[in-house]
């Protein structure tokens, strides 16, 4: 079963929609597009309170869905660029 993570790749802030990507196969920058629009249909023609749970839900996904580990092999590549710079 796969579990959901939050994307290292694929992000524009936390990586929540790039980790909801890589475990449904739905295009992230769809699920940005349209939450956006969401927002922004909300907070015109509803009260604020949508829209601040949107963000309040995003906020709390983004500390409560872990990071995806990266793989060994990038991480030893990252260790030796690391250590090329020191």
């Amino acid at each position: 079963m796969k579990k959901l993570f939050r994307s290292r790749k694929n992000k524009m802030l936390g990586g929540i929609f790039g980790g909801v990507e890589e475990l449904t196969g739905i295009d992230a920058t769809a699920l940005r597009v349209i939450t956006a629009i969401v927002f922004v249909l909300t907070a015109i023609f509803t009260a604020w309170i949508i829209p601040v749970l949107m963000v309040i839900i995003y906020v709390l996904c983004w500390g409560i869905i872990p990071k995806k580990e990266e793989e060994k092999a990038d991480t030893s590549r990252e260790t030796k660029q690391e250590e090329k710079k020191v």
